[in-house]
């Protein structure tokens, strides 16, 4: 699988579901809400020569403060907005605009993971210092499930291990589902969570758009 885009498309990606592993079955803390609002609309505006996408990308989180005996209060929100030049393999040069926290930036790879390399080989480390070992699991139908341990620094130390499940649609060039599986034995709530990001939309943005934008 390889990454390709559509030069005004707009792709709405949403955080569909959330499950905390450490709350006991059938708890207020397991059946509540998500705790966490999170959509990215990414556009691809241009390919450039060296076959790389720039892709603008706007981010809105929430974050919620839940009570059993009252509605969910937002406690922090914010929107962020970053552009990344990301090769069909997923790798990329970091800039000013990306970080290592949804909260604050744009981080490609929560959306674009590195994919498995031709010769077998894991993916590179990236610029948040995350490596992917991403391996083709299955593939049917024109989608192939990609899945893999994702490693970082840090897991000796909270004693974290993390996998991801992408489901990848080989004709579009896109991730259609993400699930984010992380379990820390020495970090809490914080490291011990099932995440689902999926794509709800695409939209077309208009070719006056697009050379509005060439031309600024």
């Amino acid at each position: 699988p390889r990454y390709t885009f559509r030069v005004g498309e707009e792709l709405v990606y949403e955080q569909t579901a959330a499950v905390n592993r450490l709350a006991a079955p059938g708890s207020y803390n397991a059946i509540r809400p998500l705790d966490r609002s999170f959509r990215t609309v990414v556009t691809p505006v241009r390919q450039n020569a060296d076959g790389s996408w720039r892709l603008l990308a706007r981010t809105s989180t929430r974050l919620f403060r839940f009570r059993e005996d009252e509605s969910p209060r937002v406690r922090f929100e914010n929107e962020t907005l970053g552009y990344v030049d990301l090769a069909p393999d997923g790798s990329y040069e970091k800039n000013p605009s990306l970080g290592e926290t949804i909260l604050f930036n744009f981080v490609p790879e929560v959306l674009f993971p590195p994919l498995p390399l031709r010769d077998g080989s894991v993916s590179p480390t990236r610029a948040t210092g995350a490596t992917h070992h991403l391996k083709t699991l299955s593939s049917d139908d024109g989608v192939s499930r990609l899945g893999g341990q994702v490693t970082t620094p840090l897991d000796a130390r909270y004693n974290n291990h993390v996998s991801k499940l992408v489901d990848f649609d080989q004709r579009a060039g896109r991730p259609t589902r993400l699930r984010r599986d992380s379990a820390g034995g020495d970090a809490g709530d914080w490291f011990n969570t099932a995440t689902t990001i999926e794509l709800v939309e695409v939209r077309q943005r208009s070719p006056q758009w697009v050379a509005a934008y060439e031309a600024a």
